[in-house]
This record gives C-alpha cells, structure tokens and sequence, in this order.
C-alpha cells in the first residue's frame, strides 16, 4: 500500500510539472510584442472603434447605409495592416471618449481635436489632420465675426471643439448630439450662428447654399488625432507606426484626395 502511494505521488508530480510548464510558456508567449495578429485559435482580434457617422467627410453614412469617410479609411488600412477585424460602432460625439477610458472602445476615431482637457484622461496618437473652428450664419446675418458673438445664440455639436469654444467665449450656446443638428438650428432660425469643424461645414454649406455662409475668421488652429486608452500603450505605438508608414508611403494622402473632393 506505501509503495502504490509513493506512485501515485510521483505521477502527480510528474503531471503538475507539465502543466506549470505549460503555463509558463504561455505566459511568455504573451508578453510584450505588438498588439496586433491571431488569437492562438487563429481567429482575428478585434479593433473596435467609436465613431460619429454626422461629420463629413471623416464619417458619414453613405447611399448604402455603411459608415464611410476619412477615419473609416484610415482605420480600415491600420487594422488590415495590424492584422485585426475592424468594429465600428457609429455613437453620439460626446459618448467616444468616455468609451474609450472604461475600455469599451479601443479607438476614438471621429475627427477628435486633441486638446489639454481630453490629454488628461486619453492618449493621441500622433496628429493626421490639421482643421480650424469656423461660424455658419444665414446668408443675411449682420455677424462679421467672433466679435459680433455676444447676445447671439450660438448652436454647437455637444462635446465638440466647438462648445468649449463658446464655453470659453461665454456665449448663449445650445448644444446639439450631431454636428448637422447644429446646422439645422441655423437653417430653422433657432440659432444665429453654428461654430464647427471646417471641411464639415464645407459640406454643410454646400448643399444649403442659398441659405447659409461660412465666415472667413478662422476662430481656432487645431489636430486631430485617435483616442486611445491611457493604459493601452502597445495600441499606441502601434497606430503611430502605422501613420508614419501612411505618411511617408503616400497612403493617408490618397485617403484624403479620395474624400476631400467627393
């Protein structure tokens, strides 16, 4: 009976030296490298990225239904190139960053300004856009500028550039989840004034011609850049090198071209 027990001990031991083994390579196999590639399985990983389909170019729902644009592009090149299914999950602007903190998103793509105040609490990439504020009025309005500003009531996209912007300015401001509602309140005299991104307010104008002007005054420089989870620096590194690549091979300009002029 001793001598069985002894085998028995010394089986056990022999498996749990496997499977520690085991363990151990495993683990190894997991640390640092790149945040890219096959789950053991072989199954792609997934990059989920917060979007706001209401911002053309860089995002806008297209004839067929599918989000399209600059950042869709963009981010759609970056996951084939990190060998990752590509998510998109299109969100209200002022829901992306606060997803992209508690991990619920891994990316922030929706042509977000990068400024002190998100700095705090998400990394940036590194810049591949560079925009401005501008002032949508009727084509009637008397407003020349931001200094005819005061005692009018200016309509903005919430979470935006554009609402801290009149935050800071002190202005009668009404905010709006999407960029072209901020348009609509101008159109439907509900605003006097729309304060957004540039090229979207090309767009907007565009197609409201008759009734609505962008200003010459640019109110603000800025840079856009992907939101990325302070913790998630592997991703960080990542989406960098991927954009030096872009930039330097030609690939983000033609994304651009592809958008800028359609």
């Amino acid at each position: 009976m001793k001598h069985s027990f002894s085998i028995l001990l010394l089986v056990i031991l022999g498996v749990t030296c496997v499977f520690l083994t085991s363990c151990k390579k495993k683990s190894a196999g997991s640390e640092g490298g790149s945040a890219s590639g096959a789950t053991p399985s072989g199954i792609q990983k997934k990059l989920v990225i917060g979007t706001c389909a209401e911002f053309p170019p860089f995002e806008f729902f297209g004839a067929d239904g599918s989000v399209q644009g600059i950042d869709i592009d963009l981010m759609s090149a970056i996951a084939k190139k990190l060998n990752m299914e590509l998510v998109i999950e299109n969100m209200d602007f002022n829901q992306i960053i606060g997803k992209v903190v508690d991990g619920t998103l891994d990316v922030g793509a929706a042509g977000i300004t990068v400024n002190e105040e998100r700095m705090k609490i998400v990394d940036f990439s590194t810049g591949y856009y560079s925009g401005c504020q501008v002032m949508i009025v009727p084509n009637h309005s008397e407003i020349k500028g931001k200094d005819d500003l005061r005692g009018k009531v200016v309509s903005v996209q919430s979470g935006a550039t554009g609402e801290s912007l009149a935050k800071e300015l002190q202005l009668d401001i009404v905010s709006f989840p999407r960029a072209s509602d901020a348009v609509l309140a101008v159109l439907h005299n509900n605003a006097d004034v729309a304060i957004m991104d540039d090229e979207p307010a090309k767009r907007f104008q565009t197609k409201n011609s008759i009734r609505i002007k962008i200003l010459p005054e640019k109110l603000t420089v800025e840079v856009y850049g992907l939101a990325v989870n302070k913790k998630n620096a592997r991703l960080l590194d990542d989406l960098n090198r991927c954009l030096d690549e872009m930039t330097k091979n030609g690939e983000l300009d033609a994304i651009f071209g592809k958008w800028m002029h359609n």
